[in-house]
């Protein structure tokens, strides 16, 4: 049964979430509400599984949840035989990939370890109400049900469905550096904090790329192996709980943008790898299947052609260098088809001799 979120809770979040100003006169950013949470419906194959954002803010929520959609998407690939089976089967991993979120949120809430979640649904009239599922699978079953109002209302009303299951006053102090409270959104660019991104992937609000807690106590880092990892160009700053998730799955982190790096291959997280086969998902152009290692015979460096490939080329490359091997080049650079985990090699860009 919903109930209906008091007025105080709900101002007390967005203050967690923008910050005082925000919270006060309750109008929320442009670039945050509305964006939906929602995928692309332009008949594009290559953007059938892709969450359409419309405003720069919210990007590395869209890419955390995006990561945990091409994972459940990746596992059930063989099951997507029909368009109405592709439909229903982005819709179940958007379901799988918001209550995984919440649920690893709740896992580290002083108060609420063993309780249950909370969800926000915002009903027609704009209002907000919450329900309180017990497990994961109560709680995909519920935004199953309630999925036009959960997707419509977008991206801040899951934050606060975050925000209350980890624990107002928890993340308060989570978001506490040196005596200071900062709000999980930035509040000059109203853009994503890496407070807030960590919050989507370890369910802690904490500014630390590194491993565990540093003797400094102002220095918060990451406290376990993680579901979905983290790589940025400022490779040397993240930790190995980031670096080699559970699974192949990274949000990746350059040019104050966020996208998706995952891959098929048992070994991708084999150090010792000196050539990896990947996929990159960001969201707003074509995705690419990525080859890197060392050239073999007949094969060179790609090289990227437009301004704007050269800018995604080099930091995909910059951050994938920071996992793997630092000289290691990208031979191939391709398309790839609608279902995660497949090429299309009718579309082929890569260093392949022709």
């Amino acid at each position: 049964m919903a109930q209906q979120m008091e007025p105080s809770v709900r101002r007390e979040a967005l203050n967690v979430m923008f910050g005082e100003k925000v919270a006060t006169s309750g109008e929320l950013p442009k670039t945050w509400y509305p964006q939906k949470l929602a995928f692309h419906d332009d008949g594009e194959d290559a953007t059938f599984f892709a969450i359409k954002q419309v405003e720069g803010g919210p990007c590395g929520c869209y890419a955390a949840i995006q990561a945990y959609i091409l994972r459940d998407l990746l596992s059930n690939r063989n099951r997507m035989d029909s368009f109405s089976d592709r439909i229903d089967m982005r819709r179940c991993a958007l379901a799988s990939a918001l209550a995984s979120i919440l649920w690893k949120a709740r896992r580290y809430s002083s108060k609420n370890k063993d309780g249950p979640v909370f969800l926000v649904i915002q009903d027609d009239g704009g209002k907000w109400n919450y329900v309180q599922p017990t497990t994961m699978e109560e709680t995909a079953e519920v935004i199953r049900a309630n999925y036009e109002q959960i997707s419509t209302a977008g991206v801040v009303p899951f934050t606060v469905s975050i925000i209350l299951t980890k624990g107002i006053d928890l993340i308060k102090q989570e978001l506490v550096v040196h005596d200071v409270f900062q709000p999980l959104v930035n509040t000059d660019s109203s853009d994503c904090t890496q407070d807030l991104v960590n919050l989507y992937l370890t369910g802690r609000a904490c500014v630390g790329l590194h491993d565990e807690e540093c003797p400094n106590p102002q220095s918060k880092g990451v406290l376990e192996r993680q579901d979905i990892g983290f790589l940025s160009e400022l490779g040397h700053q993240i930790g190995s709980f980031y670096r080699d998730p559970i699974e192949p799955f990274w949000v990746l982190n350059f040019g104050h943008h966020y996208t998706v790096l995952y891959s098929a291959a048992d070994d991708a997280l084999n150090n010792g790898e000196t050539r990896n086969d990947f996929y990159w998902f960001p969201g707003f152009s074509d995705r690419r299947y990525i080859v890197f290692g060392e050239p073999g015979p007949g094969e060179f460096e790609y090289e990227p052609i437009s301004e704007g490939e050269k800018w995604e080329y080099r930091g995909v490359l910059n951050c994938v260098r920071s996992r793997w091997t630092p000289e290691a080049k990208i031979i191939s650079w391709r398309q790839y088809g609608p279902i995660p985990g497949t090429e299309d090699d009718g579309q082929t860009s890569s260093g392949s001799e022709k």
